[in-house]
């Protein structure tokens, strides 16, 4: 059990160790998108919030835009919602560590289920995708790297609304567990605001579900049938939320 589980503080620690200086220092990220856009909006969103009000309208950009509408704004994402007691540059370094930890373990736990890999292969696997250059690069596009980092673990749940549950989760209560897990996570995606992230995932999700109705041929159809509902109820609820 302790070698089953000791990569997640493994990959935690491998995390900070890679942003040691977003961390454990007061410098900040000073370019691009992160300085000039993102800053400004969770600065603005921050104060607005803290005010008691909802952040409708943005009237310092240009002669007034809306905010609200601005998905990349974030204004629903639940992870930001602690953060608006912090500055926007601390506020932004929190939340690109503690997205790639949830990366990381999302990464892991996908590998070990659904690609039956060992804890040290699989734990390699999640390295690669919370560290890799795909993801890394995108500390300037805060509310993208937000979204991506729960790929993995919208992309574990629809793999196992098709599969057989694990012996420690009952037969009967599989399917919702396995559905709010997928329902929760794309709606994570959706309110990070970053609409592409999400159909990208949706689009990984479909050839999921397309492989695991091809290759579960020993259930019957019925049950296959039942597998894409519980799909489609799934997205269709993480919209509407």
């Amino acid at each position: 059990m302790t070698r089953r589980f000791l990569p997640l503080p493994a990959l935690a620690a491998l995390v900070l160790i890679f942003l040691r200086q977003a961390a454990f220092t007061n410098l900040i990220f000073a370019r691009g998108d992160t300085l000039l856009y993102f800053y400004p909006y969770w600065d603005y969103r921050a104060r607005t919030l803290l005010s008691g009000h909802l952040p409708l309208w943005n009237p310092y950009l240009f002669m007034g835009a809306p905010f609200l509408a601005n998905s990349q704004a974030g204004v629903f994402y639940p992870l930001n919602w602690p953060l608006i007691f912090f500055a926007a540059p601390v506020a932004v370094k929190i939340t690109l560590v503690v997205h790639l930890i949830i990366a990381a373990w999302g990464a892991y736990a996908l590998a070990r289920r659904a690609c039956q890999l060992e804890p040290t292969p699989a734990a390699f696997a999640a390295a690669l995708f919370a560290l890799g250059g795909y993801l890394t690069a995108q500390v300037e596009h805060v509310n993208q790297l937000q979204g991506l980092a729960w790929m993995p673990l919208t992309l574990l749940a629809a793999y196992l609304i098709f599969h057989p549950p694990s012996p420690a989760l009952p037969r009967s209560r599989a399917p919702i567990v396995h559905s709010s897990l997928f329902i929760v996570s794309l709606s994570l995606q959706l309110t990070a605001g970053h609409t592409q992230t999400a159909f990208i995932t949706l689009t990984a999700c479909a050839g999921v579900a397309l492989q695991s109705l091809i290759q579960n041929t020993q259930y019957p159809i019925s049950k296959r049938l039942l597998g894409i509902g519980y799909w489609v109820f799934g997205i269709l609820l993480a919209f509407l939320l």
